[in-house]
């Protein structure tokens, strides 16, 4: 079950496609190396470097550029490209996961599921919770912070409902 309804995908995939830096980063911290990730300029950043060396690389999917993921030949499709969810299935089976970096939790679930890797997924979020609970322990009251983020324009606050905002909340800190 996912996004755009339910896929059948084999019990543990072995050629993984990603069409996100999210997935990308769920498939990888799950133990699985992607035969492809789509990500934008074909640049990993920094964080991905080291663990995605040797991962084939191609820009974002459009239905213009589908050439290079059916070459992969996938056997699973983990992204969040919703529009193209139907051309996606022709070339393997296709997980949706949700918009937006606040639902990263949801997302390492789905993913989980997808590879075959539930009880992983569940374990890393099993030690997330008990690290941020003794970040929370450890936080005298509840301070607040701004927190932002640099982009070619210069610099964004970034939202409460993002993969940062989402760990400051369950850390007890409050966004201003």
């Amino acid at each position: 079950q996912h996004v755009k309804g339910e896929s059948k995908v084999p019990g543990q995939a072995e050629r993984v496609a990603t069409l996100t830096v999210d997935a990308l980063d769920d498939t990888l911290a799950l133990g699985v190396r992607p035969v492809l990730a789509a990500v934008p300029d074909r640049t990993l950043p920094e964080y991905l470097r080291g663990p995605a060396a040797g991962v084939e690389l191609m820009r974002p999917v459009t239905a213009e550029n589908m050439a290079p993921l059916g070459a992969a030949q996938p056997d699973l499709i983990v992204g969040r490209q919703g529009a193209l969810f139907n051309k996606l299935s022709l070339i393997a089976p296709t997980v949706i996961t949700e918009a937006g970096s606040g639902q990263w939790k949801l997302n390492l679930r789905l993913a989980g599921e997808a590879l075959g890797r539930t009880n992983d997924a569940e374990g890393l979020l099993t030690d997330y919770d008990r690290r941020v609970a003794g970040v929370r322990d450890a936080v005298e009251g509840r301070p607040a912070v701004a927190l932002v983020r640099g982009t070619g324009d210069g610099l964004r606050y970034t939202e409460r409902d993002s993969f940062a905002g989402t760990i400051l909340a369950d850390a007890g800190v409050r966004q201003v």
